[in-house]
């Protein structure tokens, strides 16, 4: 069991680089991590490499300078299993 087992952590931009980092080290806690960027294709391939490592990942096409964007994806992930604890 992983420290956060049953809780969602929104990471906007992990995708790539310390935004990636930092949802795998998440992820491998037990987190639902949801990948929120701005390119879906690259968040697509980034739950493909996630899953390859049996972590659960699910990523929700956002742009996070923009509000309405945001409460969507806030909704989405909060309707999944758990409770959003880190952003």
């Amino acid at each position: 069991m992983g420290k956060l087992d049953a809780k969602v952590a929104v990471v906007t931009g992990a995708s790539r680089g310390i935004g990636n980092g930092i949802a795998r080290g998440l992820a491998v806690e037990g987190a639902l991590v949801v990948i929120a960027n701005q390119r879906p294709e690259a968040g697509e391939q980034a739950v493909k490499e996630f899953a390859a490592s049996g972590l659960n990942v699910v990523s929700i096409p956002t742009m996070s300078r923009l509000r309405p964007k945001c409460w969507r994806c806030s909704r989405q992930s909060w309707s999944g299993s758990g409770e959003s604890t880190s952003w």
